[in-house]
């Protein structure tokens, strides 16, 4: 357990941890980040918009704006 002004916080753990191992979660993180972040992207910059737009369904009137009758008492 660690020590400092946050440790008198209830239900807050604080842990102490070795900068090596902060360093190589934050490269694991980074590299799924710039790995996964593109990818998408690059899905649909390979299609055709006009066939993707074609397939699209878009929401008609009523269902994104649905009509609330009053209830009568």
């Amino acid at each position: 357990m660690a020590s400092g002004p946050l440790s008198d916080v209830i239900g807050l753990t604080l842990y102490e941890s070795v900068p090596l191992e902060l360093a190589v979660f934050t490269g694991i993180i980074r590299t799924i980040a710039f790995i996964a972040g593109p990818m998408p992207a690059y899905r649909a910059a390979e299609k055709d918009p006009i066939v993707a737009l074609r397939y699209e369904k878009a929401p008609r009137w009523e269902e994104r704006h649905p009509v609330v009758i009053p209830s009568q008492p």
